[in-house]
């Protein structure tokens, strides 16, 4: 089992269905809270108390990924609020398998270097960009995959795409000192053109060690 750093602050920069957003990871937290994540899918959202006690700024993002930007969901007296509506209906039932690959990708691609904010453009399924957005981040740091919402050993998967983060302190998508592992402890897939298929400017079918995957979000950073 890979741990996987899940201690996220998060910000948002709206763009239609706020694929751009601001990225922080805090390094000095580096334990993942798998069961609560994975007692927090089997469940509406409202009921992730334990996740919430656990780490909080983990189910933020979570949120944030899964609503909606007009929606919202209280948990334990706390507000969190929506942003990429990729799992709207968690608010009423349990994760589906394909709501939880698609939540798992985005939360993923919030990892950031230790103390480091970046403004990130988010392109997968469900996540629209328009030309400005993609005018503006034309920096391919590379995609994320996986499933950290399922019973069993958490899948978080990375590859590196054409130009990568580094020169932005991303570190995620990067391969680390460890072979097999990036610099902040996924699974490195290798080179995304490896490791994918590209279409419509993203990449998409990613192996990983159930198959492939269609559940992928591709990074793009500005220059």
């Amino acid at each position: 089992m890979i741990p996987v750093a899940l201690a996220l602050a998060l910000l948002a920069v709206h763009a239609s269905r706020a694929e751009v957003v601001l990225s922080r990871l805090d390094a000095s937290s580096a334990t993942t809270h798998h069961d609560e994540m994975v007692a927090a899918a089997d469940a509406p959202l409202c009921q992730a108390t334990a996740l919430a006690a656990a780490d909080s700024a983990a189910l933020s993002t979570l949120a944030a990924c899964a609503l909606p930007a007009d929606a919202s969901v209280d948990v334990a007296g706390v507000t969190y609020l929506g942003e990429s509506g990729l799992a709207p209906d968690w608010r009423r039932r349990e994760l589906a398998t394909d709501e939880r690959r698609l939540v798992t990708a985005c939360l993923l691609a919030h990892l950031s270097g230790p103390q480091v904010a970046v403004v990130i453009s988010m392109r997968g399924p469900e996540l629209s960009t328009d030309s400005g957005e993609r005018t503006s981040f034309t920096v391919e740091e590379g995609a994320f995959f996986g499933d950290v919402l399922s019973p069993g050993a958490p899948q978080a998967l990375a590859c590196r795409g054409t130009t990568g983060g580094a020169a932005r302190d991303r570190t995620c998508a990067e391969p680390g000192a460890t072979p097999g592992l990036t610099r902040c402890g996924l699974t490195y897939a290798g080179p995304c053109a490896d490791a994918c298929e590209r279409r419509a400017g993203r990449y998409t079918r990613c192996r990983w060690p159930l198959g492939h995957t269609s559940a992928v979000v591709t990074v793009f950073l500005q220059p």
